[in-house]
């Protein structure tokens, strides 16, 4: 019987893949797991690494494009209890596997988060202030592990875990959210975290499930920086409820405000003699952030669909959430 299935999507990254797929097959013993490796339409040599491990990684392939359509496809075909996600571009420890299992086992947990490091392969840019590091990815709440109760703090979704009951009983990743090609949209994790934690299902930390997100030079330049901080901002202004006392205001008033103050400081920046090229590159892009907010608060406000064009997400498919649970 299968303990833990670990599902790894990816999407053009064959031989960071090759890394992360070298660490999950070296777990120290502790439980049954598998490893499902999801092709989300890759058009390198993804196939090709995931078979070459002599048949201890099993090889799905998903056409349809989009990182939660991925993670879906990984959950319909696990074989485990228990559904461990990681990410193509990290490095887990030796003892992952067994430290998720468990925390599951013993704390009766039904989802779980872990340690997220950074492993830099390149250095730092000098412009890189610390304000900026969100697509650099960190997660660790203490050295102990407890019970996870900080609601605006999500799991990140290159380390969790899940009860498989939970996607029957709650539904599975929202399939309008998540990377989607080269296109950095998310949220996908935040919304599933959100939907357990109203539920009041007991999720915890555990510390020594750690996992090393590796920071490349290819996410260190400014234009990628611009294209995180804007689509992630499509991502927020997605996911905020529509309100009816917002009829004139189309986005909230902190939202508003944070773009004024954005705005203030930008400016500030572009004039002011003393300005270093840090502080005017991060002034341009929470410009840019909360900018993105509104226009996709907008087009949730326009009436009678014409908004559609404007929204970056695929609404169309709303209701696959019930067709996939069928498969389960």
């Amino acid at each position: 019987m299968v303990g833990v299935s670990v599902i790894v999507c990816s999407y053009n990254r064959a031989e960071s893949l090759r890394e992360t797929i070298e660490s999950l097959v070296s777990q120290s013993p502790g439980c049954s797991y598998e490893i499902i490796v999801v092709d989300n339409n890759s058009k390198d040599s993804t196939k090709e690494v995931a078979q070459s491990f002599n048949g201890k990684v099993r090889y799905v392939f998903e056409s349809k494009q989009g990182l939660s359509y991925a993670r879906n496809k990984g959950i319909g075909e696990a074989r485990g209890q228990i559904l461990a996600f990681t990410d193509d571009d990290v490095i887990v420890d030796s003892n992952w596997v067994s430290s998720i299992f468990n925390c599951f086992k013993e704390t009766r947990a039904l989802a779980v988060g872990g340690k997220i490091e950074r492993l830099w392969n390149c250095e730092r840019p000098e412009w890189l202030i610390d304000e900026l590091m969100g697509p650099l990815i960190v997660q660790d709440l203490g050295p102990a592990r407890k019970k996870w109760e900080q609601k605006n703090r999500h799991m990140i979704g290159a380390n969790m875990a899940f009860h498989r009951m939970l996607f029957k009983q709650y539904g599975l990743f929202k399939e309008e959210l998540g990377r989607r090609g080269d296109e950095l949209i998310g949220g996908e994790d935040r919304e599933l975290f959100r939907r357990l934690f109203e539920a009041k299902i007991p999720i915890f930390y555990e510390p020594k499930a750690v996992v090393h997100h590796k920071v490349e030079k290819e996410r260190l330049t400014k234009d990628y920086m611009r294209q995180w901080f804007w689509d992630i901002g499509k991502t927020l202004g997605h996911q905020i409820p529509w309100r009816r006392a917002r009829l004139f205001t189309v986005a909230p008033v902190w939202v508003w405000n944070n773009l004024c103050s954005a705005l203030f400081r930008f400016f500030k920046m572009s004039f002011g003699f003393r300005a270093t090229e840090a502080e005017k590159f991060a002034s341009e892009i929470w410009v840019r952030h909360y900018f993105a907010m509104v226009l996709e608060t907008f087009a949730h406000w326009l009436p009678f669909g014409f908004g559609r064009g404007f929204c970056i997400f695929n609404r169309g498919n709303r209701n696959q959430d019930t067709e996939n649970e069928k498969q389960l």
